[in-house]
């Protein structure tokens, strides 16, 4: 039997795929990217035809998935989780259906000879179900946790809106998790905040639900600051190697010094300890301000007053 899967999961632009990356460089793990985003499209050549053989059954961003859906969506979503990672007859059509030209072959056969690895889930947007991935993949679950500022500040830089009908469709996930949040969800699904309004009420909406996880399962799931990782990667890695029972070697090691010491600038790789506060190059001092006012009551939770210094 293989080993638990694993889920990194957290809010977008928290350093999950940072997480995700740097664990897939273990030999021991196939890395599968974002199941639950909706952008992506899993389609093969045979689409044109009216045929899908991978195709997504989420309808929101953080759909909420939990025991009380209807089995039959369960089953649904469950299936598609595995078909990344799995051999089945739906995933060897759907990679078998990519062969274009003959070297297509090899990629073919590598990917079924993946298979046979511990699955690894990045996927910040599978944070609302990830207690039911949990249980029923059975799944050792990585929580990122950024703070507000940061986060704001990527999203300003992004310029990444939110479309908050996916919170306010899901009647569940309002009225038993987000219902602090529920005028406010309401009113920004009908009406469209300035970003860093919108920003701010999103984070408090994720972390507010990331706390009651961590609550209920800081014994056995891994709860990390973006920011403890990027002050001190090595040791905070092989802390995290440690909890997935992943062999933690110089080769790793190599690969995290390289994606944190600057030297390479990309989406992976900067100067960590510098990124940590970047945020203040971004925001002006009232925009910090307000961010940490209306973040507070969840940012506590997480963060300390010295943080915002």
């Amino acid at each position: 039997m293989r080993q638990h899967p694993i889920l990194v999961t957290g809010i977008h632009r928290s350093g999950s795929t940072w997480i995700g990356k740097t664990v897939a460089v273990s030999p021991q793990v196939k890395y599968v990217h974002e199941p639950f985003n909706l952008q992506i499209k899993r389609a093969n050549p045979l689409r044109k035809l009216g045929i899908y053989t991978l195709r997504s059954p989420l309808k929101f961003w953080f759909e909420y998935v939990d025991g009380k859906t209807n089995k039959k969506r369960q089953d649904e979503i469950l299936n598609y989780i595995r078909a990344f990672y799995s051999i089945s007859t739906v995933s060897v059509l759907h990679e078998f259906f990519k062969i274009r030209k003959p070297s297509d072959i090899k990629l073919f056969f590598n990917e079924l000879k993946s298979r046979s690895k511990r699955p690894l889930i990045k996927d910040p947007l599978a944070l609302m179900s990830s207690a039911f991935i949990a249980e029923k993949l059975n799944a050792k679950v990585v929580v990122s946790v950024r703070h507000p500022a940061a986060f704001v500040a990527s999203i300003i830089r992004k310029n990444w809106k939110f479309d908050f009908n996916n919170f306010a469709n899901q009647e569940r996930l309002l009225d038993e998790h987000l219902f602090p949040y529920k005028e406010a969800i309401i009113s920004c699904s009908k009406k469209r905040l300035p970003l860093v309004d919108e920003a701010i009420l999103l984070w408090n909406i994720i972390y507010s639900f990331t706390s009651k996880l961590q609550d209920k399962y800081k014994d056995d799931w891994y709860f990390v600051k973006h920011e403890d990782l990027s002050e001190d990667p090595v040791e905070e890695y092989r802390k995290l190697f440690q909890y997935l029972s992943l062999e933690f070697n110089e080769i790793i090691v190599s690969q995290i010094q390289k994606s944190t010491s600057g030297e390479i600038q990309d989406v992976l790789n900067r100067n960590a300890k510098e990124n940590i506060k970047s945020w203040k190059n971004v925001l002006s001092n009232d925009e910090i301000t307000k961010i940490k006012k209306q973040t507070n009551t969840v940012a506590s939770k997480f963060y300390t007053e010295e943080s915002w210094s």
